[in-house]
């Protein structure tokens, strides 16, 4: 076998051993006389020809600069293998440091060995407003807070009431698309006890509900009990330091007027009123009250027909 038919038989070899995946292609001794003018080699140059393995591409090893300008500074500088013909690096190969997040993503250029990567604060919470209202939907106040940026409910328990007001509906309360939470408050109470009084006489009492700061009943909203009707023309009432509230009544009925007359001279000493059932048609002269420094001389029933009456005293 020729010299050019020897080469091309090595070649053959050659080929064969890259396509199956070794890198030793066996050559017979005969065959060493090989690349050469026809000088031949040693016969064990030749028991076999190591075709080597691919070789990695070349590379080049850069600096990351994560430079936040809001703090100003850099946070960090991490190194990076590109290949070496690389001209810049896309923000999906790097690794941002915790807590923050890149301002630009996409190709950065490489300068100078360097890849400039601008990052800030990663975003964690978001602002919303409380909005209190009463029940008929009066806002009493509004107040800002931070919560998670995620979070779409708030507990009514992370929250404080107004002043002088209580959280009406409690639980998990939804955040609005506008970044509102709307929370329903009742204003707090107290109890105070109505004393009705005629004449300085008690007549009755009853316990009425009001708001914790009020000063003031207002009178539109206390009722007269059975058979009287409410005298004080005021139309607040204080309310005592005891939470106390006292009111004037009278007696519904019909008024009389009475005649005090001397038993003895049948001389008028005065004269009064007095207020009795509107469907009598008599009373008692005992009931009727006499002046001050006289005695009843009357007795037995009086008629109040006429809406007056005669009683006779004596001193």
């Amino acid at each position: 076998m020729g010299l050019k038919e020897r080469r091309k038989k090595i070649m053959a070899l050659m080929l064969a051993a890259c396509v199956a995946g070794t890198s030793v292609v066996p050559v017979a001794a005969s065959d060493v006389s090989v690349f050469s003018d026809g000088t031949d080699a040693a016969p064990e140059a030749f028991d076999s020809v190591d075709v080597g393995s691919a070789t990695e591409a070349p590379t080049k090893t850069v600096k990351i600069n994560f430079y936040c300008p809001d703090e100003k500074k850099q946070i960090a500088e991490p190194k990076l293998k590109v290949a070496k013909d690389a001209t810049s690096v896309n923000t999906s190969k790097l690794t941002v440091p915790k807590g923050y997040e890149l301002v630009e993503v996409g190709d950065l250029p490489i300068r100078d060995g360097y890849v400039y990567a601008e990052v800030r604060k990663a975003v964690t919470t978001k602002g919303i407003t409380v909005v209190y209202q009463d029940r008929k939907g009066n806002v009493i106040k509004t107040a800002p807070m931070t919560v998670d940026k995620d979070a779409t409910y708030i507990n009514t328990g992370k929250l404080t009431a107004p002043d002088g007001y209580t959280i009406g509906i409690v639980g998990d309360i939804k955040i609005s698309q506008n970044n509102k939470v709307y929370i329903t408050v009742d204003q707090n109470k107290k109890s105070v006890t109505v004393i009705f009084k005629e004449s300085g006489n008690v007549v009755s009492s009853k316990k009425l509900s009001v708001v914790a700061t009020a000063q003031y009943v207002d009178k539109s909203r206390i009722t007269a009990p059975a058979g009287y009707r409410i005298a004080t023309t005021d139309s607040k009432l204080k309310i005592s330091e005891n939470n106390t509230v006292t009111v004037e009544v009278k007696k519904l009925g019909k008024t009389i007027k009475v005649v005090y007359r001397l038993a003895k001279t049948n001389r008028i000493v005065t004269t009064g009123k007095i207020v009795v059932d509107k469907k009598a048609t008599s009373i008692k002269a005992s009931e009727v009250p006499v002046p001050a420094g006289y005695k009843m001389v009357t007795t037995g029933f009086c008629s109040v027909r006429t809406k007056k009456i005669e009683i006779y005293v004596k001193k």
